[in-house]
């Protein structure tokens, strides 16, 4: 094979590794006001809080009550307690609240409130 063919067919191999790996990535970010979600805790499972009606269209996570997402079985009670507590929060206040996902296993990676400055 000729070093110019030789170039060309790695330069293809590495566009190929490079969009799959694109394709794996499947964490997902949702903002909204969440006045349709029902957080349920269940007792004694670690990890126990899931959050169901969220109303995210096009994904994996979606059941016949909208989207449910959990957490991973490392998350800490202190990182359940601060999510349970900015949703009812947001809740009240009527404010947009943020989790990125994955949206292959439905896992939540992180949460947040966005800026509230503007």
């Amino acid at each position: 094979m000729k070093p110019m063919n030789r170039l060309l067919t790695l330069a293809g191999a590495a566009s190929l590794a490079l969009a799959s790996s694109n394709a794996s990535a499947t964490q997902v970010n949702y903002e909204a006001v969440p006045t349709t979600w029902l957080l349920q805790d269940y007792i004694g499972i670690p990890a126990g809080v899931v959050i169901w009606r969220m109303p995210l269209p096009n994904n994996n996570c979606s059941t016949v009550n909208g989207t449910t997402l959990s957490f991973p079985s490392t998350v800490t009670d202190e990182e359940a307690d601060r999510f349970w507590s900015m949703v009812m929060t947001a809740k009240a206040a009527n404010i947009v609240v943020g989790v990125w996902y994955d949206n292959s296993t439905c896992l939540i990676s992180s949460f947040y409130i966005p800026n509230l400055g503007g």
